[in-house]
């Protein structure tokens, strides 16, 4: 498995209990599905190693950024098993995250609060609303108490993926610096 083809959820922080279970500690938007999820990947030394999750093996603690799961491995009985898992980092294959079409009717005030990541950029910021013109829509995103606007054009946002509250774009060639500082 590639890590392109895979969503970095977070990493594994300590064991929770002698049976071999974990807590992994999200460092990406949670994603709300995460609960089913049968198969999770695991970066050990760079390469990224398979393991199932037990039936009802995960327990969400609390969501978001810096919020916790307790993750029961299949086959993990003890700590010791647990502890060669500390500080790996945790993936889940992306194709499990459904993306809205932008053909679909999207609720503009459903994705506000979302992470708008920029294909060469990064992270640019936190999306606090959809602006409504009469010939096109504008995402309005702040960082840093910094306003960005983005045209919402099917050739800028390239996806929308609700399960991890994040919006991808691909922006035109010095659209984002006119708003950021480039770090050199």
């Amino acid at each position: 498995m590639n890590k392109e083809n895979c969503i970095h959820i977070g990493s594994f922080i300590k064991p929770h209990g002698i049976n071999g279970a974990l807590i992994l500690k999200f460092e990406n938007n949670f994603p709300g599905n995460f609960e089913n999820t049968e198969l999770i990947w695991v970066d050990i030394d760079g390469l990224l190693v398979p393991f199932f999750i037990l039936d009802d093996g995960i327990i969400i603690r609390s969501e978001g950024i810096g919020g916790s799961a307790i993750v029961e491995i299949d086959e993990f009985d003890d700590e010791k098993q647990s502890r060669e898992l500390l500080g790996c980092g945790v993936y889940i294959e992306q194709k499990n995250f459904e993306a809205l079409s932008l053909d679909d009717a999207i609720d503009f005030s459903a994705i506000a609060g979302f992470e708008v990541v920029d294909k060469n950029y990064g992270s640019i910021g936190i999306l606090t609303q959809v602006i409504s013109y009469p010939s096109h829509n504008v995402l309005q995103i702040y960082k840093d108490n910094i306003e960005i606007l983005i045209p919402f054009s099917p050739a800028i946002v390239t996806k929308i993926i609700v399960a991890i509250k994040q919006i991808h774009i691909n922006a035109p060639e010095g659209l984002i610096e006119l708003y950021l500082p480039i770090d050199n």
